[in-house]
This record gives structure tokens, sequence and C-alpha cells, in this order.
């Protein structure tokens, strides 16, 4: 008895290109599942946590100080998985500078966030380390307000102080 016989099967019961279609398919299958039940979202490996953010807007006009109230959301909000809201509003004064034609308001922001929080403290949202001195983007429905991060408190400790 031959190993292959003319027609392609192995002992001339099961095709040898069907079994190594078969052994493949079955190899690229295993391999998948291994590879997806071994992936961990970020909500697994860190703590997930409310974090505040002091901010300092640049060159803030009046006319889009005046839209910013505390409550208000991001645009990412609404997906669900960032969530960024206005918690205070500390009004400095009016200052000398002017943007086209309205004078600028020094203001600092206070934003609540849930961000990452690591083992080692380091606190991330949206893939980038929150610290003093890092720049913070705040896009709402209506307004966009850009500023240098001055403080990064957890939310319990702001609840203490505010």
């Amino acid at each position: 008895m031959k190993i292959i016989d003319r027609q392609g099967r192995l002992f001339g019961k099961v095709n040898i290109l069907d079994l190594t279609i078969i052994t493949l398919s079955a190899f690229i299958a295993i391999t998948f599942i291994a590879l997806v039940h071994k992936t961990t979202s970020a909500d697994k490996v860190f703590k997930r946590e409310p974090v505040v953010i002091k901010i300092r807007p640049r060159n803030l006009p009046e006319g889009l100080f005046d839209m910013i109230e505390i409550g208000d959301k991001s645009k990412n909000s609404d997906v669900g998985f960032y969530s960024e809201i206005i918690k205070k509003v500390e009004v400095g004064r009016k200052t000398e500078e002017r943007y086209g034609d309205q004078q600028v308001i020094d203001v600092v922001l206070w934003i609540g966030l849930d961000a990452y929080v690591q083992e080692d403290g380091t606190i991330q949202f949206e893939n980038t380390d929150i610290k003093p001195g890092s720049r913070f983007i705040f896009n709402s429905k209506n307004y966009r307000v850009e500023g240098k991060i001055i403080k990064v408190l957890r939310n319990a400790d702001f609840e203490k102080s505010s």
C-alpha cells in the first residue's frame, strides 16, 4: 500500500491538499484566539479615576469667556469614552491685551477628567501625560479653550479644597 495514491489521497482516504488547508485553517484560528484572549484594555491594566486639572488659557477674549459655564462638557463626553467637564471658573482681571476688538481676560479653569492613573502615579488622558506644564485643549460644542496645565489633583483633593 502506497502512502499517497494516484488521486493524491493520503493512505487512500484523505486528500493531502484538503488536509493541508484544514491544518493551516486550524493553526490560524488557534493563533487568532490566543492573541485576542491575551489582549487587555487599558481599563484592566490601569486604574481609571476622576482627576481635576487647573489650566490657564492664553489670550482668552471676553466674548469667549462669556460662553464658559460650570458644567460645560466636552464634545468627547457624548461618545462616553472620555469625559471632560468644567468644574470651576476663577476670574482674574481684564488685561491690557486685546484680541481683535475684545479685551483679554486672565482666567483659570478647573476641568474634571476621567483619567488613567498608573502604579507610579503618572496620570494619562487620551494617551498623553497630564502634568503641570503640559498643554491641554478643551473642545466644547460651542468653543475651544487651550491652555497650560498648572496643577493636577485627584477629585477627592479638589473637593476638599473647594
